[in-house]
């Protein structure tokens, strides 16, 4: 009885050391991670903005026909800058293929920091370089239009930011969209509710060498709320571009070549390319476009009422006039009879 009792208390030791073994690593601040890195704290963070997705109407991928589509992404912070998506689309899923600005993070997971940390490497999305050295990952995306958790494992800190990231329908070319996609983004339009009318808008363009430019403000083009851009850019050498898989002309003659394009997003870059003939052969050019709907301005009509309205109403005042004047001297000669008798 004596020996099977002290067994007893050894096994309760044991027990109770493996407890207390337990939570000091789940302690706050003394969490031990099976995967790579740690959750950033909030006070790691710089500024990130509020996404706003309750006005947009989430579309899922058995709303799109299958293929691959260039896609604008927003995203919370600058520091999280994505200059590329490329959307794959099969048989309902879809996958994002997105293209960083920089290259300080090497890794990606689609969720949160506190669930990176625990999660297997296999589910980690790792990195790969585009043409020009810029980290790319590939990710699934539940749905377009609304905010989605990515968390990026930063190379210099060892840590994981957490952000949130829309990746936009209303940049999908609408011949991709079923019928009921299209109404969504018709109605999810940032601009829907604006008077249909000419505005002059302010765009931002990213891409190329750098020596091309745009000239800003330009001028947009709202009807129901859908937008039509005429950009005139810096050079006279783009003989055509291609926006949302058309091909568009130049619809001036002379002069710097003046373009008029479909707005299908604004506030989030639009991919385009750009064809110049500056070079020793003609060489197509990708640009990112956004247009800010802050900066939209509806312009003064410059239509007036024309020469012959102006002269009909000309004339009525005249008329008003002499008819008082007459009236006045009317009314004088009278009071002058009156004081004569």
């Amino acid at each position: 009885m004596g020996a099977a009792r002290t067994y007893r208390k050894m096994f309760a030791t044991l027990v109770l050391g493996l407890l207390l073994l337990v939570a000091a690593l789940i302690a706050p601040g003394q969490r031990a991670y099976a995967g790579e890195g740690q959750p950033a704290s909030y006070t790691d963070y710089g500024s990130r903005m509020q996404l706003d997705a309750e006005n947009l109407t989430p579309i899922y991928g058995n709303q799109i026909k299958d293929g691959t589509y260039t896609v604008a992404v927003r995203t919370d912070s600058n520091l999280f800058d994505i200059v590329d998506c490329q959307l794959t689309v099969t048989n309902g899923s879809m996958t994002a293929t997105v293209t960083l600005a920089g290259r300080g993070y090497t890794k990606l997971y689609r969720g949160v920091g506190t669930d990176a940390c625990v999660a297997d490497s296999s589910e980690y999305a790792e990195h790969e370089e585009d043409g020009n050295g810029r980290y790319c990952y590939t990710i699934d995306v539940p749905s377009l239009n609304s905010a989605v958790e990515v968390t990026a494992l930063s190379r210099r800190k060892n840590l994981w930011y957490d952000h949130h990231i829309i990746f936009l329908a209303a940049s999908m070319p609408t011949s991709a969209l079923d019928a009921s996609a299209q109404q969504a983004v018709k109605e999810s339009s940032t601009v829907k509710d604006l008077p249909n009318g000419v505005y002059t808008c302010y765009v931002a363009l990213e891409g190329g060498t750098g020596r091309a430019s745009l000239t800003n403000p330009c001028q947009v083009t709202l009807n129901d709320g859908l937008g039509v851009a005429r950009i005139e850019w810096s050079s006279q050498f783009y003989d055509y571009m291609i926006v949302g898989g058309k091909t568009y002309y130049p619809v001036n003659d002379g002069g710097n070549s003046i373009f008029e394009i479909p707005i299908n997003v604004f506030d989030a870059p639009i991919g385009v390319v750009a064809d110049t003939t500056a070079l020793s052969q003609p060489y197509e050019i990708k640009y990112n476009l956004t247009f800010y709907s802050s900066s939209l301005e509806q312009k003064a009509s410059t239509n007036g009422p024309g020469w012959p309205v102006v002269v009909v109403v000309a004339a009525l005042f005249a008329i008003g006039y002499l008819a008082t004047c007459i009236a006045a001297h009317r009314s004088h000669m009278t009071a002058r009879e009156r004081r004569k008798k």
